[in-house]
């Protein structure tokens, strides 16, 4: 049966107030503005020195949060448990954010829940702003690869996001497994997928999980 929930794991949240319309980014933290200030005497920064009066401004990125009114609409073929079970799962993802705009939990858990009701944009939509909040977390960029390759079918933006989770995490196997099995799976070419897992296997050798992928690829 296509829609099986048994084992259906997520991650456990903690409470959350929406935050409707802008969220800003500053450079001295994931999820903190910072304000402009003016410091005097030594200054250094990448090796270079000068002292006197500086004006620090922060540097901002300007990001407008998900609509978290998003429709809910099933898959005609669903049944009406797994709806039930899905809407839950949707709303408590939504309380979650709502209490704590920030929430790793809450939108790596309304994109998975997303997903799971074929709604690709709002999953793309969870997981992207979740990106910009935590950009060093390798699992969340996978993801969207995963979401962009084989539902979106935009395979250069599925390929930026494979490789961005093999950049922030190069010494784990799964991120090169998974960016081969697109290589090959979705964009049928098996000379790049061999050129990923070689590349994993330089970056942990002995591997066998990359070694038997790669001994399989291309047969």
């Amino acid at each position: 049966m296509k829609w099986i929930f048994g084992g259906f794991a997520l991650l456990v949240v903690t409470g959350v107030v929406l935050f409707s319309g802008i969220f800003k980014l500053g450079e001295e933290g994931e999820n903190s503005p910072v304000a402009s200030s003016t410091t005097s005497g030594f200054v250094s920064k990448d090796g270079i020195t000068a002292t006197g009066d500086f004006t620090v401004e922060p540097v901002e990125e300007t990001i407008e949060i998900p609509n978290l009114n998003r429709p809910v609409v099933f898959p005609s073929d669903m049944p009406n448990e797994a709806r039930e079970v899905l809407k839950e799962r949707l709303d408590e993802a939504v309380v979650t954010i709502r209490g704590d705009q920030s929430s790793y939990e809450g939108w790596f858990k309304l994109g998975v829940n997303r997903k799971a009701i074929e709604d690709y944009v709002g999953a793309k939509e969870a997981w992207e702003f979740a990106s910009y909040l935590y950009s060093k977390d390798a699992v969340l960029y996978s993801n969207l690869g995963n979401l962009y390759g084989y539902y979106l079918k935009n395979t250069a933006l599925a390929e930026t996001n494979y490789l961005k989770a093999v950049d922030l995490e190069p010494y784990i196997a799964n991120w090169y497994l998974r960016t081969a099995d697109f290589y090959r799976e979705v964009v049928g070419d098996s000379v790049k997928a061999k050129a990923i897992l070689a590349k994993g296997l330089s970056m942990i050798p002995g591997d066998t999980l990359i070694t038997t992928a790669l001994n399989s690829t291309g047969q």
